[in-house]
């Protein structure tokens, strides 16, 4: 755990196995240290106090839900806590201005336009086939519609706007070029 950044907060320090930002504020978050240090960081975070790892800040998105779980590791005793936006996992809603979309370093390709084609169809409502989610995910970087999160640590993140009608246009334009079928 010594290579991993440490996070500090008035006294208190955890380690951050994995981080995301994007422009508003943190995305994923995963701290493992002692239960207290890593509750306080926690609780400030919940109170959209800025904490620092390194020269990267970390903040809540306000209004913005997350799912948290936190773990006991058994050998050790120090805690895991995990953070997540919900527009990054299955509860995303349709009408969100934008989804985010995860990938984990040893994720290829295809493994992470299958996870974008799954959140696009709950979040941007325009129908779609799964065969289409790699077609999708390279044009979407070209039109500027998905876009990587500013800093990361561990993790990379995506942005994804959700508005339906460049989406719409884009499936449109590849069904009528042939590339979509």
């Amino acid at each position: 755990m010594s290579q991993m950044p440490v996070v500090m907060h008035h006294g208190q320090q955890a380690y951050v196995a994995a981080y995301a930002n994007d422009l508003h504020g943190t995305v994923y978050l995963s701290l493992i240290g002692y239960r207290a240090s890593v509750r306080a960081i926690w609780a400030a975070l919940l109170n959209q106090e800025i904490v620092w790892c390194g020269n990267d800040s970390l903040r809540r998105i306000a209004d913005l839900p997350y799912h948290t779980v936190q773990v006991t590791l058994p050998d050790s005793g120090l805690v895991h806590l995990s953070t997540l936006a919900r527009s990054a996992t299955r509860f995303v809603e349709r009408g969100e201005p934008l989804f985010y979309v995860l990938r984990e370093e040893h994720d290829d390709l295809t493994r992470v336009s299958t996870r974008f084609i799954g959140l696009f169809d709950l979040a941007v409502g325009v129908p779609v086939l799964p065969q289409w989610a790699m077609l999708l995910w390279r044009a979407g970087f070209a039109r500027n519609l998905i876009e990587p999160c500013r800093d990361m640590y561990a993790i990379k993140a995506y942005r994804v706007i959700a508005e339906s009608e460049p989406w719409l246009a884009l499936i449109q334009e590849g069904i009528q070029a042939g590339g979509l079928k």
